[in-house]
């Protein structure tokens, strides 16, 4: 059932828990049919840059194509805190649109294109770099290590 649907079945009704319980079923069911997943991976490019690919993703691994919001940070270690120290120099988004920056070089909000694909170009000095997405709650990982400085 829609979220309009079940707006409707409540028009002029002032039970808030009961709309609440049937908003949150219907929520949890859609959750459920389609629970978006990031997939990250990431290529050295040999150049002084690395390329990151963002997918969103069903539970089978399908591509979702729609757009989504991805929260995107890369840290001194997988699943650390945000580090603009790591030594990345520069943070491109392409085949997505970078929505805003809370670290310069390190903690972005991206949103995908309708695809459900973004791809981020970092660059940086040679070094190991950890590379995390969040969607919907739920963190993602990997590293890449830039050469060709």
């Amino acid at each position: 059932m829609s979220i309009t649907a079940l707006t409707g079945l409540f028009k002029g009704k002032t039970d808030i828990k009961k709309m609440s319980a049937a908003i949150d079923a219907t929520a949890t069911a859609m959750l459920a049919k389609n629970p978006a997943t990031v997939v990250l991976t990431a290529s050295d490019e040999a150049d002084g840059t690395a390329l990151i690919n963002i997918r969103i993703a069903d539970a089978a691994g399908t591509t979702i194509a729609q757009r989504a919001v991805v929260r995107f940070w890369v840290a001194a270690a997988s699943f650390g805190a945000p580090n603009a120290g790591a030594g990345q120099t520069a943070f491109a988004v392409t085949g997505g649109t970078e929505l805003d920056e809370e670290t310069n070089l390190a903690d972005y909000r991206i949103l995908t294109a309708a695809t459900g694909l973004a791809e981020v170009t970092l660059t940086g000095a040679n070094a190991t770099y950890h590379i995390m997405a969040e969607c919907n709650g739920l963190a993602y990982t990997t590293s890449v290590t830039i050469t060709g400085n």
